[in-house]
């Protein structure tokens, strides 16, 4: 993959996130004449979004300020491959999604023959949905703030869901709001934000987080945002506008065959293990719970169902149906689900609901 690296490296930043913190005075001595200084607080990647609009796309973890203090950096310094240096203002982030942009400024200084001006390359968007499992991928960034460079893996899996993370991995929050590649690829501390290519040069993922699975180094498992996902995200935070969420008004338990008929153990009392051969067990999502006079109970879902379909696509985990819902809401958008209702008989009732999905 060189001729892709060497292309896209072109479109590949390193940033750093600055915030006024106290410096102990002018010697940094301390005492009650303590000044604030600028001071590094985190490092990562970035990617040129829009050319343009002189946009950085990244992660909203790179752009956070320390723990306690809220808010983004005070200060983003931007590195180009070609070694300039240039400030970069923080448009908007969305934490839920790890999605940032900030923009490029132009110098508040006069360039001297020894600073070359910055032409911004912007990288072609590829996508996620294309990847296949085991395929060849290189991460781009500045691994531990250093250096520009890329690692090249391959594909785990390319539509990781958040909830397939077990409860025994360590890591970050689930980005329950966006859709995954989970990666097989050394990446380490400062590669956030940076961009993951395929074999043409087109971004397919955002470096994001990893998890781990086990003691030992290698069960570290990177994530990237799929692109799509990042994309719909940095098209609302650039307008200016509050990222919304759809909202389907649904408690959901994935459930699978043993689970179906373990309750129906439960139903018959004292431990029994009742015989079920005439009863269909079933996989998919359990509604638990609905929202009063939410979207799917106007559409006529009811507690008890098993969701089994989302727009054609079967469900077996409350990712599949996150996945159908998207990162970012839509006026009147609709979902179309497919679920199980029992009554009094052995065989289940199939119901079809159109969900108009709602937002917050």
């Amino acid at each position: 993959m060189p001729a892709a690296i060497a292309k896209a490296m072109g479109s590949t930043v390193r940033i750093e996130s600055w915030a006024y913190v106290s410096g102990g005075g002018f010697w940094g001595s301390g005492g009650a004449g303590a000044a604030l200084v600028p001071t590094k607080v985190s490092s990562g990647s970035g990617v040129v979004y829009d050319a343009e609009e002189r946009l950085i796309l990244t992660n909203a973890h790179v752009l956070d300020s320390p723990v306690g203090m809220g808010g983004v950096a005070t200060r983003v310094k931007v590195v180009f491959s070609g070694g300039q240096v240039r400030e970069g203002r923080v448009v908007a982030v969305d934490r839920d999604c790890d999605i940032g942009l900030l923009r490029i400024e132009e110098p508040r200084w006069r360039l001297g023959a020894e600073s070359e001006r910055v032409e911004l390359v912007e990288a072609p968007l590829g996508k996620s949905s294309a990847l296949a499992r085991g395929e060849r991928v290189a991460v781009l960034g500045a691994p531990l703030g250093g250096s520009l460079g890329a690692t090249v893996g391959t594909v785990e899996s390319p539509a990781f869901l958040a909830d397939e993370m077990a409860a025994g991995q360590r890591g970050p929050p689930p980005l329950l709001y966006t859709q995954l590649v989970r990666l097989a690829a050394p990446i380490v501390q400062g590669n956030s934000g940076g961009p993951v290519i395929n074999r043409a040069g087109e971004v397919v993922a955002i470096a994001s987080t990893a998890i781990q699975t086990g003691a030992d180094p290698g069960s570290r498992k990177p994530l990237a945002i799929s692109i799509e996902d990042a994309d719909a995200v940095a098209k609302v935070l650039r307008s200016g506008a509050q990222v919304r969420r759809p909202v389907l008004g649904a408690a959901l338990e994935a459930i699978d065959e043993v689970d179906s008929v373990w309750r129906l153990d439960a139903e018959a009392g004292d431990g029994a293990q009742a015989d079920h051969s005439d009863v269909r067990a079933v996989a998919g999502l359990l509604v638990r719970g609905l929202a009063s006079g939410g979207p799917a109970e106007r559409a006529g879902l009811r507690v008890g169902d098993v969701i089994v379909r989302c727009n054609g696509r079967r469900t077996r985990l409350k990712g599949d149906v996150l996945r159908e819902l998207g990162p970012v809401a839509q006026a009147g958008r609709r979902i179309h689900v497919q679920a199980l209702r029992w009554g009094e008989g052995v065989e289940p009732t199939r119901v079809q609901a159109s969900v108009e999905l709602g937002q917050r």
